[in-house]
């Protein structure tokens, strides 16, 4: 089997149970992963490029997270010059159902290149779609069979606003104890 490498990557704000499901199959499936923890000056986040760092760590202290301050298109670029000598090894971008239906609507930069170029596999939420009807010979595209909770960073943040005794099960006791003790994602 060719080696592949899995790029992932997200604000994780917060850091869900769904992102863990999702780290841990790629963890379990992939010789090497890549989480990018997104940081974009036209994005307001809710929690500092640390403190979402910080649960990363705190829930995967030996994942490999690098800081994407790039748009898609140009981290695959700089993964694929850095990493791929002689044959390629191949890259699969990790994304969930719901980016993958703005990758398709073309609201991602350089949206096409990026279909062309590399294999996207996608967890689904939950959603309805038919990879083979929706995409026909559209790029490399295809589903991860996992189970991933139906879980959304804005969902959680929302829950948390309007109750700060939040004890929900969409964080990780490892990651709501970081949340905590930080003093994130509650009204000041």
């Amino acid at each position: 089997m060719e080696k592949r490498i899995a790029v992932y990557g997200g604000a994780f704000d917060p850091l869900t149970v769904a992102h863990e499901a999702i780290i841990e199959y790629l963890l379990e499936n992939y010789p090497e992963v890549h989480v990018y923890l997104t940081e974009n000056d036209e994005k307001q986040y809710n929690a500092s490029f640390q403190d979402r760092y910080g649960m990363l760590i705190t829930r995967f202290p030996k994942l490999n997270i690098r800081k994407q301050s790039s748009r898609t298109f140009d981290t695959l670029e700089a993964v694929y010059g850095t990493y791929v000598t002689g044959k390629d090894p191949g890259i699969d971008l990790i994304i969930g159902m719901d980016e993958l239906e703005a990758l398709l609507a073309g609201k991602w930069k350089d949206s096409e290149k990026l279909i062309g170029k590399y294999s996207i596999r996608v967890f689904n939420r939950g959603r309805n779609f038919n990879f083979h009807t929706e995409l026909g010979d559209r790029g490399d595209i295809k589903p991860i069979f996992v189970n991933v909770p139906d879980v959304s960073s804005t969902a959680v943040r929302s829950d948390m606003l309007m109750n700060p005794m939040y004890e929900g099960t969409a964080d990780s006791p490892q990651v709501l104890g970081y949340i905590f003790r930080h003093g994130l994602y509650h009204q000041d």
